[in-house]
């Protein structure tokens, strides 16, 4: 049976005072309810302690470590290599970065941050004066940043928790609003139906009507139950494994545009353009199903003034073995400059979906699909002037 080592942890300083100091540390960390708290206690405390003219911190997630102008040279080495560097003299410091020669820092130490078995950031102090750093100074230091480091991912752990929870909430509160309306379209239609069968046969013209607007509430039932089975798939194992097979995308899309024709408003109109006879690939039909399902709902819902949804299929133009095109452009509401790039992500709703049902996952099960078959998919879009979503698919 396998066994799981305990992390290593550095020694700690033999000086009471300093353990006394280590002790104050994380008994104030375990306070700090976010990053910039902790980055608070961390520097307040060891610049009191050590006497540091500046102190300050990088984390891996940073992007870079150029906020520390002059020291940036070494956070980089201490952040690549997880080795700490100590400093006592500018002389010292000068012959290992020459190119920190002119700063007035006399003295240096710059310490990684572990946790989790890796690097998550490095602490930094600096000096006005030549200092030296002796055993429990050194050991002080990397504990000091050890302590950091590990509450540095309790804190991210909690923040993500904490983020879980409001996107599940949000998510169960958007299923209960967009349940409500058609299981009351349904619960109408029935009570019409009964209202008819009282009076005597109905004209069949009647029951069609109402037969149709059951159809649609139980489709756009059917449609949010999938969206939520589907974001469960993906997050447990990255989706359903493909089942591929010969397919025809026109006739996919054929059978998506009639089923989405009977459904919609009579103010929509949904048109299929293609400039062949068929479009075969080796793809998973359901899935592609599903593609075109969401593509549609959401061009029908953020077209809420009506308009043509034209959905094209083709191969693109000049290469060796073209890939097959799926296209869907409507005239709706847009999506607002600089947020098109996220349409894609998991909950995202662009600002001016505010009303609108939905729960912001179709777009992420699109990608993920289309990725799935090796393809890529994007969107175009000017708000007010609607939007264009383009599939590109190997075959």
């Amino acid at each position: 049976m396998a066994s799981v080592e305990p992390e290593e942890r550095h020694a700690l300083p033999g000086n009471v005072e300093q353990l006394r100091q280590l002790y104050q540390l994380t008994q104030a960390l375990a306070r700090a309810g976010d990053v910039d708290e902790i980055r608070a206690v961390v520097l307040t405390a060891a610049r009191a302690q050590l006497g540091a003219r500046a102190g300050w911190w990088v984390t891996n997630d940073d992007g870079s470590a150029d906020e520390v102008v002059d020291e940036s040279l070494v956070v980089r080495d201490v952040l690549r290599d997880g080795e700490p560097r100590f400093w006592e003299s500018r002389d010292e410091l000068a012959r290992a970065y020459p190119a920190l020669a002119h700063i007035p820092t006399h003295a240096l130490a710059v310490v990684p941050m572990r946790a989790g078995g890796g690097v998550v950031g490095a602490v930094g102090f600096s000096f006005l004066s030549p200092r030296g750093f002796d055993a429990d100074d050194r050991a002080l230091v990397r504990a000091f940043a050890d302590e950091a480091g590990h509450a540095l991912v309790r804190t991210r752990a909690c923040l993500e928790l904490h983020g879980a929870i409001i996107a599940r909430d949000h998510v169960l509160a958007m299923i209960g609003h967009d349940l409500r309306d058609p299981v009351h379209a349904i619960a109408l239609a029935v009570h019409r139906l009964e209202d008819e069968a009282d009076r005597g046969p109905a004209p069949r013209e009647v029951v069609l009507a109402i037969s149709r607007r059951i159809s649609a509430a139980i489709l756009r039932i059917t449609r949010l139950v999938r969206e939520v089975i589907d974001a469960i798939a993906i997050d447990a194992s990255g989706g359903p494994a493909l089942e591929r097979q010969p397919t025809d995308l026109i006739a996919l899309a054929r059978c998506a545009v009639d089923e989405h024709g009977r459904a919609v408003h009579p103010r929509h109109r949904i048109v299929l353009k293609h400039d062949r006879d068929r479009v075969v690939g080796n793809w998973d039909p359901d899935r592609l199903g599903e593609v075109l399902d969401h593509l549609l709902s959401n061009a029908v819902k953020y077209s809420p003034d009506g308009g043509e949804v034209t959905v094209r299929v083709g191969v693109s133009d000049g290469d060796s073995a073209p890939d097959a095109l799926l296209i869907v452009t409507d005239g709706g509401l847009g999506i607002p400059a600089g947020e098109v790039v996220r349409v894609f992500d998991r909950f995202y709703r662009a600002r001016n979906a505010a009303g609108l049902r939905g729960l912001g996952i179709g777009l992420s099960i699109v990608r993920r699909i289309i990725e799935q078959h090796g393809g890529s998919v994007h969107a175009v879009s000017r708000e007010g002037a609607g939007t264009t979503v383009i599939v590109r698919l190997p075959r």
